[in-house]
């Protein structure tokens, strides 16, 4: 099996074949073996919810590795399918936004609580001093509760566009929460995070507002509604294995807030 093509490489694993419709995520050295065991329950409680996910199998071990075994779903990510098609970005987008939208309409009962996951984070991070996390902390206190089924890192290289539709794959960081946190959270990674496609790095800003444009308009939302989770939203981001100039990027942007927000 090793021997064969890798399908797919993240952050946090590699994709091979597994059988013939099955694939398997192997999980880098380093991820803790908790986070990939709370990936497989959280997948197993979104696979019932009626939404176009993969089937999660099995937790497996592989030459070493931590795995999961997924149904395999042919087809090209949205990132894939905007860099073959810049020129409709808006239709893209609108896409994303309603996907986003009917993933919030599903009650997040089961899943891990938002407000305490983004809450560890910020606790965690060595990058922030002890005062800026309390004033982050009490910010994150005052913002309302949800019971919504909320992705945790939802943008089109988790989309995957199929024979069977648009299937939205990798639900490590899936929480029950505010919907709008998950959507500062898209808008966060596409404003900071390091794009490697270059198609997709050109149309960010363009990206970002028909998103949510298209998305205000289906729930009814208001973007300062949205812009008032991007302080906490920031700051859990900060313990994630992502890029230094990422993090140097997360880390102004803070400190915008902070100064915004006193």
């Amino acid at each position: 099996m090793m021997n064969r093509e890798r399908l797919g490489q993240g952050y946090t694993a590699d994709i091979y074949p597994w059988e013939e419709y099955r694939i398997i995520k192997l999980f880098h050295m380093g991820i803790s073996v908790s986070s990939i065991n709370r990936e497989f329950s959280i997948s197993k409680v979104v696979e019932k919810l009626g939404l176009n996910v993969p089937k999660v199998f099995e937790r497996r071990q592989y030459r070493g590795r931590e795995g999961i075994i997924y149904e395999r779903i042919n087809g090209p990510t949205m990132t894939q399918a905007i860099s073959q098609d810049p020129g409709n970005i808006k239709k893209f987008a609108c896409k994303l936004a309603a996907l986003h939208n009917a993933i919030h309409r599903k009650k997040g009962m089961g899943l891990p609580e938002q407000k305490d996951i983004l809450s560890k984070r910020i606790h965690h991070t060595d990058l922030l001093m002890a005062n800026t996390k309390k004033f982050i902390l009490r910010h994150l206190e005052l913002l309302p509760e949800g019971s919504q089924v909320c992705h945790g890192d939802f943008h089109t290289n988790n989309i995957i566009i199929s024979s069977q539709g648009a299937v939205i794959i990798d639900w490590m960081d899936g929480t029950c929460g505010h919907p709008l946190a998950d959507v500062a959270r898209t808008v966060l990674i596409y404003r900071f995070a390091s794009i490697s496609n270059c198609v997709v790095k050109s149309l960010r800003d363009s990206i970002i507002q028909e998103y949510l444009n298209a998305y205000i308009q289906l729930s009814n939302c208001s973007l300062q509604q949205i812009n008032t989770w991007e302080l906490p939203v920031a700051a859990a981001r900060l313990t994630e294995n992502i890029p230094t100039e990422e993090k140097e990027r997360l880390l102004f942007r803070i400190e915008q807030l902070i100064k915004e927000d006193r």
